[in-house]
C-alpha cells in the first residue's frame, strides 16, 4: 500500500521538481539536484561544513533552509552529505543510516520503508512520529543514498511538525506532494567526480 502511495505521487507531481537546480561542489564530486520549491530563486539560507565522523570518517555536507528560519530551529531541511572513501556495501550503509536517527527518533526510526533499492543506490523514508526530549513534535525524512565506488552520498529533505501517525499521510510533517516531488527529482540528481 505504502508503494502505490509513492508511485502516485510520482506520477502527480512530475512539473514541480524541474525549477530549482542547484550545483554543490563537495570534495572530489559535484552535484546537480533539484531543490524544494522554497529555494525558487536561491532564496533558501546556506550551510556546509567539513569534518570527520566520529568513526573517523571524512565528510561534508551542505544543508538549505527555507528562508526566515534558522538552523537550529527549522521547519524543513534539504541536504547532501558525502562521506568519503567509506567502503561499504548497501546493507551496511543503511543500517548505519537508520542507526543515526536513533538518537533522535528512538527505535521508531528503523520502521521507514525502502521505496526502491537499486545497484548501488536505496531510496527510503524514516518516519519519526515523535521526537526524543520533545514527544509533541516529530520529523520525518525521504532520503535517497547513492554509492559512488568510495564513497556514498545521501540526499535528503526532512521535515517538523506536529507528533503524527506514520500511516495516516494527512498527518505527515513532509507533505505527501513535497515526499513525491523528491522522489520524482531523482532522475535529475547527477553525482560526477571532479
Amino acid at each position: 500500500m505504502v508503494y502505490s502511495v509513492f508511485i502516485g505521487l510520482t506520477l502527480a507531481t512530475g512539473a514541480l521538481a524541474q525549477n530549482n537546480e542547484i550545483e554543490i561542489k563537495l570534495g572530489r564530486y559535484t552535484i546537480t539536484a533539484p531543490t524544494p520549491g522554497w529555494n525558487s530563486n536561491g532564496h533558501a539560507k546556506e550551510f556546509s561544513n567539513k569534518g570527520e565522523t566520529p568513526r573517523g570518517v571524512k565528510f561534508e555536507i551542505f544543508e538549505l533552509i527555507p528562508a526566515g528560519e534558522t538552523f537550529g530551529n527549522w521547519s524543513e531541511l534539504w541536504a547532501v552529505f558525502v562521506e568519503h572513501n567509506l567502503a561499504s556495501d548497501k546493507d551496511v550503509y543503511l543500517r548505519d543510516v537508520r542507526r543515526s536517527y536513533l538518537a533522535v527518533c528512538g527505535e521508531i526510526a528503523n520502521a521507514g520503508p525502502i521505496i526502491s533499492d537499486g545497484d548501488g543506490y536505496i531510496v527510503l523514508v524514516i518516519h519519526c512520529p515523535f521526537l526524543i526530549g520533545n514527544p509533541k513534535m516529530g520529523q520525518m525524512s525521504v532520503l535517497y543514498l547513492q554509492y559512488t565506488g568510495s564513497s556514498w552520498v545521501r540526499m535528503y529533505h526532512e521535515a517538523r511538525g506536529p507528533a503524527y501517525d506514520p500511516m495516516d499521510t494527512s498527518s505527515w510533517p513532509l507533505s505527501r506532494e513535497k515526499v513525491g516531488e523528491f522522489i520524482f527529482g531523482l532522475p535529475n540528481v547527477n553525482i560526477r567526480s571532479n
